[in-house]
């Protein structure tokens, strides 16, 4: 092989880049047709992909790289603050790498694209520019968005890319099997990506499937625009630049448009053109001008030459010449090719026809009009790429309205008016039937699965645990109704919350999969959204924030394309699933508005019975407490209960969902006997309920455990929180697994295994050092648990100061609003008074005391309020006020008796303070 200098590599880049896009036997006809053109560029290419396994062509390119620019990066070099791990991909211009952020701000992925300045020169240089420009102009969520910039020491220009974790989306489309329909929705998104490009003055003019990914929630990422062109034109000079040249030589030919190898003006018709090569291989898994084994040379050709097979004709024998080839195409879009060719007959050929113009002009005259007509195809309304003759529209009315221009002929002697009333009362009727007939199904269906759980037993006779009648019941729905998709979707979704409400997050989240891929074959967008809105929830489990966000955004997008209304209770979805975002990024108004909003909606429509209605209560009291309204989060508590009991649900879990709350809200306000009470008998009510082999959800069971930690029943409250924590991890819902930790490291300072807690606080912050948002009163807590540890390690300093600086980061004494905020000022008077500061411990101990006071329900039931007497009882008497020692004291014995018990160790202390203050021994 001839040695590979710079000029020889711009030759080979972009034919290895084609090389190895293709799969084996698709790449050898490549090759030989192009040792046909090339002989010695075909012979110089296959020494190069003999390199094969890939890590040695790799180190065949590094080579030659090296070879040319003295230079050679390998994965774990730093840019900047991102480290490089893997190469992605190569092309003649430069690579592009996966990397991670290393400067310790925030943990993430993201794709670096660095720029060969010695392969492409001055004029690289400046496209690499211009890409970098373009993508700062463009803010679209099917667009990658760019997240930095920089050059290396040794002056190569870089950009840091959103990374997409996805597939190109003909690979999508063909994986997924999805249908015409599901392919013309997705398509519609890369569409609206290309149309936010133009409107910013922007042609992309490289569109193909490679620089188009669908993430695995479905959502559409336009990526690469290297050798985009702004619609305005240099500004210093008309005249053809080295730019353009290079973008001339950068083109892909499979996608290019003729204007771009002749020399014509690049227009937006431009990518129209592109747009509807894409198309026509989404929808006929086929070029429309060539064959798939054509060289670059011989796809040139046929662009200027060639006018495009029509689309429904493209799947044909006669086209194909392979009958396989053409069964596998029909198979990937979940057809039969006598179906295909049917289904993409008619619009769809006219459609392409009009995108595939050989004249710019004739074409669509921007991307909302192609965007527009497969709309109208989608909704079976009338398209504008073809003639609107009569016959033509009346016959897309018919299509649209079969039962209604049946009974039109019926009644043709009626007169217009009474026709028009038929026809609205016969689509009313038929809209009706169809409701009632799914509702029926829906109603067999929940009632099949309801005896199921009842009737069905284990060996020996006893009840099966519930996570096992939930996978009958899975699979009983699959087998009696798999043929019903919208059916099945529905009840996959419900029976996902199930899941939830167990605890397993992981099956959950598997059952959304089933109804998502159920959902993308039949292209419904409301059944999508409905699906994408109740898995924000379980990606938020798991500790998926930015999947979750993905979801909700997708189905926004989605209920924006409906035609009508989304029903009521796909509203209600969506209003809570963006409600649980603004609470994860700790925005409780905007959250409890979402929540006050669905409620509004339901009891409007009556609609107070669905398990809907109690959710969203429950939802306002677990809302409510984040906001520190503990006394308002209980009402809300106790209607959803209520609501639950009048409804029929008294023994469901949801019920008992809202009675873990219920304990977790009277823990805050320290009535912690009375939480660990209602949680025993939540523990007894699951037991009963799921089977003796069902456990606590790990939420409920760390919950239990922080409670009986405050009651110094510290064995069952390690076996709790260590069962707890394992169940989290197992099921993998990190954010309570850095709870468990938190919670369990705090059990084992009590007990005084210090090593134990300051290896379990580690854990919970490795987590939060990088969930911040969300979780501010988690870390605050997490500080206060390591300046209580500090002391119990005899570090008082060390203690101090980072009590300092928690209150600084609450905002204290300004901002008084942090639930975090009075435990952290008793252990400042704690400090204090140890070290004789009197007069601040007291300062310390007043303020606490006054914040526990006006959140506590009754101030002689809660422990916090008698331990925060307690400290201040302390004080007063180091500070020789023994009268009102003894007062405050007192207080502290009633408020710690009822909150704690008798036998507490805070309520012995209380009792002997004020011993101590009446004078006695």
């Amino acid at each position: 092989m001839s040695p590979i200098d710079s000029e020889r590599w711009r030759a080979l880049s972009p034919l290895l880049d084609r090389a190895l896009d293709l799969e084996e036997d698709e790449r050898a006809a490549w090759l030989e047709s192009l040792h046909t053109e090339d002989p010695a560029l075909a012979a110089d290419l296959k020494m190069l992909l003999a390199g094969k396994p890939a890590f040695d062509l790799e180190n065949v390119l590094e080579r030659a790289i090296a070879g040319v620019t003295g230079e050679v990066l390998p994965a774990g070099q730093s840019l900047g603050a991102y480290t490089l791990e893997s190469l992605i991909g190569r092309g003649g211009s430069g690579s592009v790498w996966l990397a991670r952020r290393s400067d310790g701000r925030f943990e993430g992925e993201v794709a670096v694209k660095l720029l060969n300045t010695a392969f492409v020169g001055r004029a690289g240089e400046e496209r690499f520019r211009r890409e970098g420009h373009v993508l700062g102009r463009l803010m679209h969520p099917n667009i990658a968005r760019i997240l930095d910039a920089g050059v290396t020491g040794t002056g190569q220009p870089y950009l840091v890319l959103e990374y997409i974790d996805g597939l190109p989306i003909d690979r999508h489309c063909d994986e997924h099997k999805l249908g015409i329909e599901a392919r013309l929705r997705l398509f519609l998104d890369v569409l609206a990506a290309v149309a936010h490009a133009h409107a910013s003055l922007i042609v992309h003019r490289d569109i193909k499937p490679s620089n188009i990914y669908v993430t695995a929630t479905g959502v559409v990422k336009l990526l690469d625009f290297g050798i985009a062109k702004l619609l305005e034109g240099d500004s210093q000079t008309d005249a053809p630049t080295q730019l353009t040249r290079e973008g001339m030589r950068a083109l892909t030919p499979e996608y290019a448009a003729p204007e771009q190898v002749s020399g014509a003006p690049i227009t937006v018709a431009t990518d129209v053109y592109a747009l509807g090569v894409l198309l026509y291989t989404l929808l006929a898994g086929q070029h429309p001008t060539a064959s798939r084994t054509a060289s670059a040379l011989q796809h040139v050709r046929s662009l200027l030459e060639v006018e495009p097979v029509r689309l429904s004709d493209s799947v044909t024998e006669t086209v194909t010449a392979e009958p396989a080839v053409l069964d596998d195409i029909a198979a990937k879009r979940a057809l039969t090719p006598q179906k295909l060719r049917r289904v993409l007959r008619g619009d769809l050929d006219n459609i392409l026809a009009k995108a595939l113009r050989k004249e710019a002009a004739e074409r669509y005259a921007s991307v909302d009009a192609f965007a527009q007509d497969v709309r109208r195809h989608l909704q079976n309304e009338p398209i504008s790429a073809r003639p609107d003759g009569v016959w033509y529209r009346l016959r897309k009315f018919a299509i649209r309205h079969r039962a209604g221009v049946t009974l039109a002929v019926l009644v043709s002697a009626a007169v217009l008016g009474s026709l028009a009333f038929a026809v609205n009362q016969m689509l009313q009727a038929r809209a009706e039937r169809d409701r009632a007939i799914y509702e029926t199904r829906r109603g067999d269906a929940s009632r099949d699965f309801m005896a199921l759980m009842m009737a069905e037993v284990g060996p020996g006779g006893k009840p099966l645990p519930l996570s096992e009648l939930l996978d009958r019941g899975l699979q009983m729905l699959e087998n009696q109704y798999g043929e019903d998709p919208r059916f099945t979707i529905n009840m996959l979704i419900q029976l996902s919350g199930r899941y939830g409400d167990i605890g397993a997050s992981e099956k959950e989240l598997e059952v959304m999969k089933r109804a998502e891929a159920l959902a993308r074959r039949l292209g419904d967008p409301e059944a999508l959204a409905r699906v994408e809105c109740n898995t924000v929830e379980t990606e938020l489990d798991l500790g998926h924030d930015s999947r979750a966000l993905e979801r909700m955004d997708e189905a926004e997008r989605l209920l924006a394309r409906l035609t009508h209304p989304a029903p009521l209770m796909l509203q209600i979805d969506c209003l809570r699933q963006r409600g649980l975002l603004a609470r994860r990024a700790g925005d409780f108004p905007r959250a409890i508005a979402t929540r006050t909003q669905s409620l509004a909606l339901l009891e409007r429509a009556g609609d107070t019975k669905d398990l809907a209605y109690t959710t969203v209560l429950n939802d306002l009291s677990i809302l409510s407490a984040g906001t520190g309204d503990f006394k308002t989060a209980l009402q809300w508590n106790a209607r959803a209960e209520r609501a639950f009991v009048a409804n029929g649900r008294g023994n469901t879990m949801g019920r008992m969902a809202v009675l873990v709350n219920r304990a977790t809200n009277l823990f805050e306000v320290g009535e912690i006997r009375q939480a660990a009470d209602v949680m025993a008998d939540v523990t007894q009510r699951f037991a009963a309920e799921g089977g003796p082999h069902e456990e606590l959800p790990p939420a409920a069971r760390i919950r239990f455990g922080r409670i009986l930690t405050r009651l110094e029943r510290y064995d069952e409250a390690t076996r709790n929180l260590t069962q707890g924590l394992a169940e989290a991890t197992k099921k993998q819902q990190a954010p309570w697994e850095a709870i468990g930790h938190l919670s369990l490291g705090s059990a084992q300072l009590a007990l005084h295994r210090l090593g134990e807690a300051q290896s379990s606080f580690d854990a919970a912050d490795a987590y939060w050092r990088t969930h911040v948002e969300g979780n501010e009163r988690w870390i605050a807590q997490l500080t206060q648990e390591r300046a209580r540890l500090d002391l119990a390690s005899g570090h008082a300093d060390a203690a101090r100061t980072r009590i300092e600086g928690l209150l600084g980061d609450l905002g204290y004494p300004k901002v008084d609003t942090s639930l975090q905020l009075p435990d952290a000022l008793l252990t400042a008077a704690a400090l204090e008074l140890d070290s004789g500061g009197i007069e601040r411990a007291r300062n310390f101990a007043g303020a606490a005391l006054q914040l526990l006071e006006r959140k506590a329900l009754d101030a002689d039931q809660s422990a916090d309020v008698g331990e925060a007497l307690l400290v201040l009882g302390r004080v007063q008497l180091a500070g020789g006020d023994k009268k009102a020692a003894h007062e405050t004291v007192q207080r502290a014995v009633r408020s710690l008796t009822n909150g704690l018990g008798l036998t507490h160790t805070l309520t012995k202390s209380a009792a002997a303070i004020r011993s101590q203050a009446l004078g006695a021994d």
